[in-house]
């Protein structure tokens, strides 16, 4: 007749032949050259007790003890973290995008410049015609340019990787052009947060602006997705837009 068991609760555990658990456990504490665990020996305390002869003592595995070689070799894994500063201050760096030179570009929003910096670190400066023109985004293009929008002097900008500066002027003024990414079509992608627009611009400079479906939805920040659209954040309404270029513009409102 198979023996009953009852639960004592972890990690005592009901079960037959206390003197051969005793003799494992003592084996396999010998095994990690470790004493038993406290509820271990708790545990062997109680099955010398013929109430409790039948309890089956659970001897979880001790933990591994960390080599010095292998505590080195994690160090090796944390990152090592190296600060620039930028030369002119304050700059107030937003935005940046690896450009077609190797180099690390950025939008310098308070400086009104672009930066450059080398994976060695060489910082280089480049001060864009409009003043007080609140750069933001940049992102690379398809042209090997870096492209970058200019918030206060609603523009959009092009800088080449010898540092030149081409603007061109947004059809409509105060739309404050925010992100801007590289688009399915070989076109450059932006919001326009207070035109309530998403709106492109070729290469060559010609700008479209296409208004969203849901009022005053504050376009915020936009990526070209793995599906071959646009997917867009509408931070005032709790929305994400969705833009098929080749079609037309789906928004999440009705």
């Amino acid at each position: 007749m198979r023996p009953s068991t009852r639960r004592l609760g972890y990690p005592l555990l009901a079960g037959p032949d206390p003197d051969r658990e005793r003799r494992r456990l003592r084996r396999r504490a010998a095994q990690l050259s470790t004493p038993p665990r406290p509820w271990v020996t708790l545990c062997l305390k109680l099955k010398r007790m013929p109430e409790h002869r039948r309890i089956k003592c659970h001897f979880p595995p001790t933990p591994r003890r960390v080599s010095p070689a292998r505590m080195a070799e994690g160090a090796l894994r944390t990152p090592a973290i190296n600060e620039l500063s930028v030369p002119t201050g304050p700059a107030s760096p937003v935005g940046i995008d690896v450009g077609p030179d190797g180099a690390l570009w950025f939008a310098e929003n308070y400086a009104n410049k672009i930066g450059r910096v080398t994976t060695s670190g060489t910082i280089t400066e480049y001060t864009i015609p409009t003043s007080d023109s609140y750069p933001w985004g940049i992102t690379a293009g398809p042209d090997d340019a870096l492209w970058f929008v200019e918030q206060n002097a609603d523009k959009i900008g092009r800088i080449d990787t010898s540092g030149n500066i081409t603007e061109y002027a947004l059809p409509t003024t105060g739309v404050y052009p925010m992100r801007i990414t590289a688009g399915p079509d070989s076109n450059l992608w932006f919001a326009e947060q207070i035109g309530n627009n998403i709106a492109s611009v070729t290469t060559t400079g010609t700008i479209n602006e296409y208004a969203l479906p849901t009022n005053f939805a504050g376009p915020f920040n936009l990526v070209d997705g793995p599906d071959d659209n646009l997917w867009l954040t509408e931070n005032y309404v709790d929305q994400i837009a969705v833009v098929t270029v080749t079609t037309r513009l789906h928004g999440d409102s009705n």
